[in-house]
């Protein structure tokens, strides 16, 4: 019984157990001291980048609000922050609203290509799946216009969550219009209305575009 030791024999004892476990003991503190100072380092770096990325994207965000005015200026820091938020924050969703910015600016330019390009990477690997889907419905758009039929269906092919769901059946009726298919054209404006609630801004403009199938008619 550890009671009936003597001072000495517990101390030679104790000896015993450290030379035996001492090491892996040690070894285990400097792990676990590691550990935490390293998530506490990353932590803190984490905090570091996403304010590094917000002042960035608010400085992105102001060069869009000066656009208004055709400030050239304004435009390249638009563009000059966009590129520093994908290029430095990679899979953050400041990286997605840049390439969703840069791409509303290549549809303004007329450059379907550079702005299919650029939605094409939030679709590919959203930060988070909203932006995912926002993305999906601005690239199918944009493949419309390209006539690029095949491509079109394939995005809106995709389960489409139900917020998105009306403009992904609008553009199904877009597509099926482009392609002289008018009563498919009909069915999908139908089912758009069906799912678009009655103060979504979208849906007078699928009911202009489904009596204007029926005056046509």
């Amino acid at each position: 019984m550890a009671e009936d030791l003597t001072d000495e024999e517990q101390a030679e004892r104790i000896k015993q157990w450290w030379r035996d476990n001492g090491v892996s003991v040690v070894i285990s503190v400097v792990v676990a001291v590691a550990a935490v100072l390293g998530w506490q380092q990353w932590q803190s770096y984490q905090q570091q980048t996403a304010a590094s990325a917000s002042v960035v994207y608010e400085r992105m965000t102001n060069g869009l609000s000066g656009l208004s005015g055709g400030n050239g200026q304004s435009l390249e820091q638009v563009r000059s922050a966009a590129d520093t938020l994908m290029s430095k924050h990679d899979g953050t969703i400041y990286a997605d609203f840049a390439a969703l910015t840069l791409a509303r600016l290549a549809v303004q330019d007329g450059d379907l290509e550079t702005a299919a390009a650029e939605l094409d990477k939030v679709v590919e690997s959203p930060a988070e799946d909203p932006l995912g889907h926002v993305a999906r419905i601005r690239l199918a758009r944009v493949e419309l216009e390209r006539g690029r039929h095949d491509r079109v269906a394939e995005l809106l092919n995709n389960k489409v969550p139900e917020p998105w769901r009306g403009r992904a059946l609008e553009l199904q009726g877009d597509m099926r219009l482009a392609q002289n298919d008018r009563e498919g054209a009909r069915e999908a404006y139908s089912s758009a209305l069906e799912v678009l609630e009655s103060g979504d801004r979208n849906r007078n403009r699928v009911e202009m575009k489904l009596n204007d199938l029926a005056t046509a008619s």
